[in-house]
């Protein structure tokens, strides 16, 4: 009865000792796992810490590397597009000074034109009058006598001897009265002071023509006064004048050289 009672007891005690046992090492387990979780955490969290700094630092070496490379980039077009400016003025300023240069032959030609149109008109004059004798109306001298002092002038003019041709114009428009080519004389006296570059007197001697209603010598005074104002910088009234000889002398020769010079 006594050992059965003991036996008993030595079963109960291994029991509860073996129960002690799984649990201190339950609990031990863990608390080692928990460690290793924590551990875990914080290799994770280190590592990630340490792959964040480095893409933050990668990300930012290429952002710069970017930025640096754009800059370079933008500086290149930008000195490429100033080149272009450089290049697209100096072709401008060629180009305006060629259109200077066009302007200036094409206003030379028209002037040496205008010279050979001066002579022939002088020489067709000079024909005229001497094989004519329509002069009426004879001032003190003889009709004959004023056509050769009108033909001695205007071979004056012809010659380069303004001054002269001058004199003998005034001359004739002095004594004259009702003469048929008094209004040629007026005429002469503007040629010769536009040839003398005194355009004011020009002017006022070419406005006088327009007093000769029928005049052959209004279109011819007409252009020569526009070109007068032209030279003094006056392209207001030279055009003006211009546009009066284009809508007034349809059949001038003048007409044509009027538009052109009108552009």
């Amino acid at each position: 009865m006594s050992i059965k009672i003991n036996f008993r007891l030595l079963i109960l005690l291994l029991g509860t000792f073996s129960f002690f046992s799984c649990y201190a090492h339950s609990k031990a387990a863990k608390s080692i796992k928990n460690n290793d979780i924590k551990q875990l955490e914080d290799i994770k969290g280190t590592i990630s810490q340490s792959v964040n700094t480095e893409f933050t630092k990668r990300l930012s070496s290429f952002g710069d590397s970017l930025i640096k490379s754009l800059n370079e980039k933008n500086l290149y077009y930008e000195q490429l597009l100033s080149e272009l400016n450089d290049k697209i003025s100096l072709l401008e300023e060629k180009i305006n000074y060629i259109d200077s240069s066009n302007s200036k032959i094409y206003l030379s030609l028209i002037s040496i034109e205008d010279n050979i149109n001066m002579l022939s008109t002088t020489y067709n004059e000079i024909a005229q009058i001497s094989y004519t004798s329509d002069i009426k109306d004879i001032p003190p001298i003889t009709d004959e006598d004023f056509k050769d002092k009108y033909i001695e002038s205007l071979a004056l003019y012809q010659n380069g001897e303004w001054e002269k041709s001058l004199e003998g114009f005034k001359y004739l428009l002095t004594i004259g009265a009702n003469n048929d080519l008094l209004d040629n004389c007026q005429y002469w006296l503007g040629e010769i002071y536009y040839k003398l570059k005194k355009y004011h007197f020009a002017i006022e001697e070419f406005k006088k023509v327009f007093l000769y209603t029928d005049s052959n010598k209004i279109d011819d005074a007409l252009y020569k006064l526009s070109k007068s104002y032209s030279h003094l910088g006056d392209e207001i009234n030279s055009n003006k004048v211009l546009v009066e000889l284009v809508e007034n002398h349809h059949d001038s020769e003048y007409v044509k050289k009027a538009k052109e010079l009108l552009k």
